[in-house]
């Protein structure tokens, strides 16, 4: 069944097809999905004079219906792009939550340390052995394994090294101290 199209919006297209707009511009603007040639048959069909006064408006008030036409598309965009912010902050909060427990279940005595701290205790070798093997034997599917490594302070890359170096014992499933 043919969708029925307002007369108020055949009246606006028409204006701007008579002020010089191509009838493609006017078929975004106006969200026809009843294409170009449509626009050309109600120029041919009706007569702005007399949908105006069917309508009763006045050319201000089209131009009103118009601008709050426009205003409503680009608060619709803008609506889009903050959902979209929004959904990536979910995102990262989720993944920040993950990170969080992920240190507490297994790195329990980092908690409480400070920056300074944490940069010297980090530094040593004894912790990324250990940190790398958290990593290894940590079965948790909520965080990859660079974000393992993020959250304990180690490079993936020499965590790469690390288990090509130390495969056969890891493979025996015995942890390195």
């Amino acid at each position: 069944m043919p969708k029925i199209i307002d007369k108020k919006i055949k009246l606006i297209a028409i204006k701007k097809f008579l002020s010089g707009e191509k009838p493609k511009s006017i078929k975004e603007d106006l969200n026809l999905k009843s294409g170009v040639a449509q626009i050309y048959q109600w120029v041919k069909r009706y007569n702005i004079n007399e949908l105006e006064s069917e309508l009763d408006y006045s050319p201000c008030e089209v131009n009103i219906y118009m601008q709050k036409d426009i205003e409503n598309k680009l608060l619709k965009k803008e609506n889009q792009k903050l959902e979209k912010e929004i959904k990536n902050l979910k995102k990262e909060k989720s993944k920040d939550r993950a990170k969080i427990e992920f240190l507490e279940k297994r790195m329990p005595s980092c908690m409480n340390l400070s920056k300074e701290q944490m940069k010297i205790q980090t530094s040593k070798k004894a912790w990324k052995n250990d940190a790398y093997n958290i990593i290894f034997y940590d079965n948790s599917i909520e965080l990859s394994i660079k974000d393992k490594c993020k959250a304990l302070f180690v490079n993936y890359s020499n965590y790469a090294k690390w288990k090509i170096k130390y495969n056969d014992i890891l493979s025996r499933g015995r942890q390195l101290s």
